[in-house]
């Protein structure tokens, strides 16, 4: 932790055929193809802070909420 910004290891795992979009604005966005695992690492998270994230590809997929404590 760094200035109360920290580092996350993310695995992404696309199971099915077509790429998929990982982002969350301002902090990443990377496209995972059909059948593979990425790893990336997220930089600059503020502890306490929750980061929309979807599917960049795909708008009308369900999105989540990265909160980091």
């Amino acid at each position: 932790s760094v200035d109360g910004a920290e580092k996350l290891a993310v695995k992404l795992v696309n199971t099915l055929a077509e790429p998929h979009g990982f982002e969350i604005e301002g902090v990443t966005k990377v496209e995972v193809m059909g059948n593979e695992t990425k790893e990336i690492i997220l930089t600059g998270l503020k502890k306490g802070k929750s980061y929309d994230v979807k599917c960049h590809l795909h708008p009308a997929h369900v999105g989540a909420k990265l909160v980091v404590k």
